[in-house]
């Protein structure tokens, strides 16, 4: 614990957090120089292995062309008699001389092929014999050029791979055998030619992990290192690679290491160049040393000055703003800081604390004043809460009573110093609802939910005299801290209750005089009905006797009468026609207003298309193009919407005749989610829009009937059967650019309607 105390306020001090605050500057740019350098080392890393790989690749494409020359060499030799006749004397001279211009080979000879050595470079006492070398038993058995392993040679000791090359009779067989050994040595003088980083060695390992070669220090040579690590690392890739490992002579080493080929299958031995890590690594490691040694000194000059300027400039500000907080602390309100009023931060706390402490003094007088209002307000919420129209009752969690206002008290006989604290359901609940009162209280404190909340219900309450009546009643639960309570708004809806009970008994009254009314209508459209069938019948006898004695008068007297006679006669027949017409429209009329609808879906598309063919009938020569929206329906009488449709396409037809190429068109629009406007429209003559007003009236026309015939009826049982089905109808317009007639129907069902059938 004395530990802890110690080292928290060690680290409290100013000074301390500005020198950490220095030390947390300097660390960002240390970490950056050792990410600069451990870049820097990595593509150092790279550069190292990417030129020994080079050096490990040029070897192999040496000896590559070497064995390629070789076999060039032996092929020319084995052609020559001088070698077919093995001759000893010339022949040695012959190999002698090759060694010579080639210093690259250690040995060319000729062997028997028993293996035993016939002629060779090199002057030998004893016997030697080849016939357990792998190049021998190759060119023995393929007759073809061969080559063997890495090997130290047995005549001339030296690190070399040899070739072999057969030399064949006339009849076909091995006479015997050609052989050159090329000496290794040749690898030991690439290294320096190359310019290679100091301490770079190049050693030749064969496949048993025996080193054939080691530049520049040869003690390795002819050592047995296949249980070493980077041995094993080559010998099981058997294929060019890189590695950072230790090198075989204890040094580490970044490693490139390739395969050295004597043919095109055989992996015999394999290159392998490494760079000392301490030379690839070095003006690295150096350019680090320099940078860390300069950010230390840095770091070290800028703790001293942030030291140095903490104790001067900011402790001492810091010291007169602590002994003015105590004095503040104390409760001396009049304490000001010693300092000057300037600019900087220290000089504008010191101000802001003098402007603090004044206003600490003026905030006692406005605390003193608030609380003055806070009393005031809570007197008038009382006021509020006792003057309401409602009674308001507040409950706890437990069910305890704890707020009464007066109208509770004119409402339940209660006072409220009656009733605070006791129980809400043994004060004012009916016995019979008491339990169900207490379920629905736990349910909620369990839940959350309750069946009266936030809702608005009329139930029934008790009165302090036993007497159980309506009322209307809103709870609302509002959430504390720990708790719950329970806000219940209740109003006496007794005379309320009362006055339904007289509006019902009025609607009752009303219902049946809307019966008398009804019947009384119906009895006077049977009386209207009567009088139609009566004026058409009585209409159509005086109609059909001046039309029948204006025919007589024509036929019998028509040679007594001038032509100005008888035009008269043919008009007074023509408006008896007409007449009768009118006659039979206005009953027409009268029917689709007086009939009984029936509801059904209907196929307006299929209507539609009946009535065009029937059109097309009547005019076959006509050119007019229908357009009709397939799958159409709506809800309506069959028989009232085909007349409406027979009238408005009727109406498109007349006044489309003018045109050379008409067009009519009937669809639908979807104006809102349940409301479908249809439509009509045609390329005929239209009209004018300021006569739209006199478009659906009955017998109006806005054309004359030399131009177009008609009564002008059918816009106006167009609007009375759309109106029968609830819905509306007009049009749109221009002269000479058609018309467009529109009208919806309702989905409100007729009053004859079982609404179970939909």
């Amino acid at each position: 614990m004395k530990t802890h105390g110690w080292r928290k306020s060690l680290f409290s001090g100013l000074q301390v957090r500005l020198s950490l605050l220095v030390v947390l500057t300097v660390i960002p740019v240390l970490a950056l120089d050792v990410y600069t350098a451990w870049e820097q080392q990595r593509m150092e890393k790279t550069q190292a292995q990417e030129t020994a790989l080079r050096l490990a690749r040029f070897v192999v494409a040496e000896q590559k062309q070497l064995v390629e020359s070789t076999r060039q060499l032996l092929f020319t030799l084995a052609q020559l008699p001088e070698v077919h006749q093995t001759e000893l004397g010339k022949c040695h001279a012959i190999f002698a001389g090759l060694l010579k211009r080639f210093p690259m080979y250690g040995n060319l000879g000729i062997l028997a092929p028993d293996g035993n050595v016939l002629c060779n470079a090199i002057v030998i006492r004893t016997r030697v014999s080849a016939a357990d070398r792998t190049y021998f038993r190759r060119a023995l058995e393929t007759r073809d050029f061969s080559a063997g392993d890495y090997q130290i040679g047995r005549i001339t000791g030296k690190p070399a791979i040899n070739f072999g090359y057969p030399i064949l009779s006339r009849t076909g067989s091995v006479q015997a055998v050609m052989f050159a050994a090329l000496d290794l040595a040749w690898l030991n003088q690439l290294p320096a030619q190359m310019q290679l980083p100091a301490g770079t060695s190049l050693t030749l390992l064969d496949r048993n992990g025996v080193v054939l070669i080691r530049y520049p220090e040869k003690q390795l040579v002819g050592q047995q290192l296949k249980e070493t690590s980077l041995a094993k690392i080559i010998l099981s890739q058997r294929r060019e690679g890189i590695t950072e490992a230790v090198g075989f002579d204890g040094i580490p080493r970044l490693i490139a290491f390739a395969p050295l080929t004597n043919t095109t299958s055989d992996q015999s031995a394999f290159v392998v160049v490494g760079i000392p890590q301490k030379v690839a690594y070095a003006q690295v490691k150096k350019l680090l040393v320099r940078n860390l040694t300069g950010l230390g000194l840095a770091a070290v000059i800028a703790l001293a000055a942030a030291w140095l300027f903490a104790k001067f400039s900011i402790l001492r500000p810091v010291n007169a703003l602590i002994s003015a907080t105590k004095w503040l602390a104390a409760g001396d309100l009049s304490s000001h800081i010693k300092l000057p009023h300037g600019a900087g931060e220290l000089n504008q706390l010191a101000n802001a604390f003098d402007e603090m402490a004044i206003a600490l003094e003026k905030r006692q007088a406005q605390a003193k004043h608030a609380e003055k209002a806070l009393r005031e307000s809570e007197q008038r919420l009382k006021a509020i809460f006792d003057s309401a129209l409602d009674a308001i009752i507040t409950m706890d969690e437990n069910g305890l009573i704890m707020g009464w206002n007066a109208q509770a008290e004119a409402v339940f006989g209660w006072s409220a110093t009656e009733v605070i604290g006791r129980s809400m359901s043994t004060t004012i609940i009916p016995p019979q609802y008491r339990e169900a009162h207490q379920r629905g209280l736990a349910r909620f404190l369990s839940s959350g939910e309750g069946p009266i909340l936030n809702q608005r219900l009329e139930i029934p309450a008790l009165h302090r005299n036993g007497c159980e009546f309506f009322v209307e009643l809103t709870v609302t639960p509002i959430r504390l801290s720990s708790s719950w309570i329970f806000s219940a708004f209740v109003r006496d809806i007794t005379q309320r209750r009362k006055a339904e009970e007289e509006i019902r008994k009025l609607n009752a009254e009303l219902e049946e005089r809307v019966k008398q009314r009804t019947a009384q209508l119906e009895a006077a459209n049977k009386e209207l009905e009567a009088f139609s069938y009566s004026v058409s019948h009585d209409l159509r006898a005086p109609l059909r006797g001046i039309d029948g004695f204006s025919q007589a008068l024509l036929e019998d007297s028509g040679d007594k009468l001038d032509d100005n006679g008888k035009k008269h006669l043919d008009r007074i027949r023509k408006a008896t026609r007409r007449m009768g017409e009118l006659v039979d429209d206005l009953l027409k009329l009268s029917r689709l207003t007086r009939s009984e609808m029936q509801h059904e879906l209907v196929d307006l598309s299929r209507l539609a298309e009946m009535i065009a063919t029937e059109l097309r009938k009547t005019a076959p020569d006509r050119q007019v193009e229908f357009i009709i929206e397939e799958e159409l329906q709506a809800r309506g009488d069959t028989r009232l919407l085909q007349v409406v449709l027979e009238n408005l396409f009727n109406n498109a037809w007349k006044f489309t005749s003018p045109a050379e190429k008409a067009r009519i068109e009937f669809g639908a629009l979807k104006q809102m989610p349940n409301e479908t406007v249809y439509f009509l429209r045609d390329n005929g003559v239209g009209f004018d829009m300021a006569y739209i007003h006199k478009l659906f009236g009955a017998f109006q026309r806005l054309h004359r009937t030399d131009e177009f015939p008609g009564n002008g009826i059918g816009l106006a049982t167009v609007q009375r059967v759309i109106q029968r089905h609830g819905g509306r109808v007009w049009a749109e317009a221009m002269v000479g650019r058609g018309a467009a007639f529109y009208f919806t129907l309702s989905t409100i069902l007729d009053d004859k309607e079982d609404p179970h059938e939909r």
